[in-house]
């Protein structure tokens, strides 16, 4: 008799745990969830900004250069288009405020799962511009050493 006692408060015991275990996961899912989710529209809304800054840098060094129409900077516009497509499809997939408490564990994994894909597609196109962004400026930095050096030859000729 005992034994049957102890046996049913040991499954009642087991089954309020596995409950409470289960909701703590959803709530740490929800947390996780909506971290992500803040990360994810920082991420998006911040590449518009980035890609006019790319877009207007390439322009400016590549005209400076001389390649303002040149073959490489129709490529770039080209790609610009693309990354804004990119930009606008990553902006669509933005998830809502929805009522995370209602769904499933099973649910909030395969949430949090699509985030993760969705950001490591803005964080690639974030990367591409920012690498972007480091070439014009070490293009930069190569236009201003010529300009230097031309300078400095003017100045080292006879006469001046």
């Amino acid at each position: 008799m005992i034994s049957a006692l102890a046996a049913i408060a040991s499954a009642i015991y087991t089954g309020m745990t596995y409950k409470a275990t289960v909701a703590l996961k959803k709530h740490d899912s929800i947390l996780r969830l909506r971290l992500a989710d803040e990360t994810l529209r920082a991420a998006v809304l911040a590449l518009p900004g980035l890609l006019e800054r790319a877009r207007d840098s390439r322009q400016a060094v590549w005209a400076a250069i001389g390649w303002g129409r040149s073959g490489p900077m129709q490529v770039w516009e080209a790609r610009v288009k693309e990354l804004e497509a990119e930009i606008q499809a990553l902006q669509r997939c933005l998830p809502g405020e929805g009522n995370l408490a209602s769904r499933s564990l099973e649910a909030l994994t395969d949430l949090i799962s699509a985030n993760h894909s969705l950001q490591q597609r803005a964080f690639a196109v974030r990367d591409e511009l920012n690498e972007g962004l480091r070439a014009d400026d070490r293009q930069r930095d190569h236009l201003h050493e010529d300009h230097r050096a031309a300078m400095a030859a003017r100045l080292a000729q006879p006469g001046r």
